[in-house]
């Protein structure tokens, strides 16, 4: 999990906010650690979101529509 946060996901959203597509005022590295917290919380512990939800859905709710709180533009 820890590749995957920091070596994948921070380094694409910091080059996101780099182009400008992420407000500047965004700590990256706290998004980071606190959304993973909150996944392997929801996602990964007994009784756990992927027992109630789809995938698509858990998908849309967990990624798109919080990344939708950081871009820029909308």
């Amino acid at each position: 999990m820890k590749e995957l946060s920091h070596n994948i996901v921070y380094k694409l959203l910091k080059q996101a906010q780099e182009a400008g597509d992420i407000k500047e005022d965004i700590n990256l590295e706290l998004l980071v650690k606190i959304y993973f917290f909150r996944i392997d919380n929801l996602v990964f512990k007994k009784n756990n979101l992927f027992e109630s939800y789809g995938k698509a859905e858990l998908f849309k709710h967990l990624v798109i529509y919080n990344l939708k709180g950081i871009i820029t533009g909308l």
